[in-house]
Order: structure tokens, then sequence, then C-alpha cells
């Protein structure tokens, strides 16, 4: 007999966490009763989440301690016998642990997606202090195991307010990829114009202006470069307005919000990944899956990713670097992407492990 899962999260909208949850759990629904709660809105993705086989519920709630969300949420739970409640988001974690605890919830997991500088959001530090110290709280008194996408974020955890200890219930697990839609990629570069390409959305922490710099400064060398942008978001205008200024139009192509992202790497021969903040970023992973050869800006999340195989190198936030890489690159790219390896990566994060972790967490691990 199937058991009853129930994820709990803010809202069903295009984002990252939503995206990933909508690519997992029709995997998960051979074996188990999935259902869904979101607390602030349904959300644009509601709907396509109910024809894959998942039942939203929408209950509203007002604050994070909304006393009448967390019995409803308590209610909806007993009513389904739920078996297992896994939350997203820190308001999920607090309403939904504490409404699972009530309902008498075999196993609950808070899953932590995102830097906690994110997570714990707050205009002001003491703010940011009193939600980690209540969800550290939650996590030991409420959670059986708290759930993080990358090591760093959870050795990040483990050092904030080291008087709550929960290191026991602590565990990662890289988000998961249908594989079968990352089909390696043959790379050559016949010495004719070499392509360079990023994909993410345009907002400030992914650093696409650090892209535009070094793209004007490799034109000033070579003029056989293009450069692609895939991705929408409120700075794509911004970039639009830099390439007109600096004259690199011609060099560039933004494509925009494209359904499949990943037939734009056929072209591309290197992919920059500039990023500074990440819980585990997608957009450097998808690349690797393809056999791209990656660039990456350095930080601890970023080298995490690279480091588990050989797909390309970590590099400080330099422009002088970053170009001078790149031409090393470009001027011996058929040896250079032949000493890349990028099996690792299509193993560590296949769906396929991802959905043995998910089933092992949920049946087996003990609490």
């Amino acid at each position: 007999m199937k058991k009853t899962l129930f994820r709990i999260t803010n809202n069903l909208n295009v984002g990252g966490v939503q995206k990933r949850l909508l690519e997992t759990l029709p995997e998960l629904l051979p074996y188990f009763n999935i259902h869904i709660i979101v607390y602030k809105e349904r959300g644009a993705l509601a709907e396509e989440f109910e024809k894959r086989g998942i039942k939203v519920h929408f209950i509203p709630s007002k604050t994070t301690w909304d006393i009448s969300c967390i019995l409803r949420i308590r209610n909806l739970l007993k009513k389904y016998q739920a078996d297992i409640v896994h939350t997203h988001s820190y308001g999920g974690c607090i309403k939904g642990s504490i409404a699972a605890k009530l309902a008498g919830v075999e196993k609950v997991v808070s899953h932590i997606h995102v830097p906690l500088e994110m997570h714990w959001y707050g205009k002001w530090k003491v703010k940011k202090y009193k939600k980690m110290v209540i969800e550290k709280l939650v996590h030991k008194f409420f959670t059986d195991r708290v759930v993080f996408v990358s090591k760093t974020l959870r050795d990040e955890y483990i050092n904030k307010c080291t008087f709550i200890d929960n290191r026991g219930k602590l565990r990662v697990l890289y988000n998961g990829f249908d594989i079968s839609n990352f089909p390696l990629l043959p790379k050559e570069y016949d010495g004719d114009v070499f392509i360079i390409g990023s994909m993410g959305r345009i907002v400030e922490s992914k650093n696409f202006f650090f892209f535009l710099q070094v793209a004007s400064e490799l034109v000033k060398q070579d003029v056989n470069f293009l450069f692609y942008i895939i991705g929408d978001g409120p700075l794509l205008n911004r970039l639009k307005s830099y390439v007109k200024e600096k004259n690199l139009e011609r060099h560039f192509v933004f494509t925009g919000m494209i359904k499949n992202p990943i037939r734009m790497l056929n072209d591309v021969h290197l992919y920059l990944f500039c990023s500074k903040t990440e819980g585990l970023g997608g957009a450097l992973i998808e690349p690797l899956l393809t056999g791209t050869p990656v660039l990456a800006v350095e930080n601890m999340v970023n080298r995490e990713i690279m480091d588990l195989d050989r797909g390309g190198e970590v590099l400080a936030e330099d422009i002088e670097l970053f170009v001078k890489k790149i031409f090393d690159i470009k001027n011996n790219y058929n040896n250079y992407k032949s000493s890349l390896s990028f099996e690792q990566y299509r193993s560590i994060f296949s769906m396929d492990r991802l959905i043995s972790d998910y089933k092992e967490l949920y049946e087996i691990d003990s609490k």
C-alpha cells in the first residue's frame, strides 16, 4: 500500500524550487500518494501539478505563526492520513512541521534550497537571527530530518547558532535531472566563430554584467566571438542597453525565456557561470550534463559542484583572468575538451539517484 506524502511550500509560481518539484514529484507517484499544500497562493504551475496527478491544496496564511492555518493543515493531514510531510521555505517549515506533529505524522522533513542569507530573509540582522534560532529549534523538536541541496549549505547551517545542535538530523540530497533530456553533445572547434553561452534568470545575483564585461574585453582582442544569453528577468533590458552602448550587438544573441534552453547548448563551445550566490546552481549543472566545458566564478557551491568531476574550472571573479583562460581554451580547444570528464555529473545528478535517495529517506532511513 502506498504511503501518503505531503509537500508544503509557499506557492507554485515559476521558480527554481517549483521547477525541481514539478520534475521530481511525478517520478515518485508510483511509490507515494502525493499532495502539495501552498499557503501564499496557488501559483501559475498549480494546474500543471494537478494534470500530472498531484493534488494541490491552498490554505491561505496571514503570518508565519497563523494558528488557524496550522490547525487547518493539521486537519488536512489527518483527513488524508499523511505518513510523511516534507516542507520547503521558512514559513512552510514552521507551519508544516508543527501541524504534522499535531496530526501524528510518522516522518517530518525540512528542506533548505537556498543560501541561508536568503532563507532566513529580513531587512535587519536581528530579524534574520530570530528566524535562524526559531527554525533551528523547530528542526530540533518537530522534524526528523533536515535536507540540504549542497554540502556547502549544510556546513553553513552547522556553523550558525551552534548552541542548537541538529547535526544528527542533517542530510545532503543533490537535485536530480532526467538525464535523457541531456544528451552528451559532440564539441569541436574549427577555428571560426567561438560561441560562449550562459543562462539563468536575469537578476543581480546571477552576475550577468560580469559576463558582459568579459565579452567586451574578448572582442577587443578578437572579433570571432558570439555570445548567447539564455533567459529572462528584470535586468534584461539593462543588459541589452550595455551591449548597445559598447557596440557589441552583432556579437550577442538574447534568446529570452525558451521552452528548451538545452538545445541552445548544441552550438556553445564554452559556458560561463558567473553567479555569486547559489544553493545549488541548476544553470551550472545542466551544461555539465551535456558535456559542455564550464568556467565558473569562485564560490564554495560552484567549487563543490565542479570538483565532483572534471568539467572545467573555477576562477576568481577577475576579468583579466577569465579573458586569459578563455583564449587559452579557444587556442587549444579540441585538446582541452578531450582532457575533461563529465560522467560523474551525469551519475550524481541523475533523477534515478534522487528517487532512490528519497525512497530511502522516506521508507528505510530510521529516525
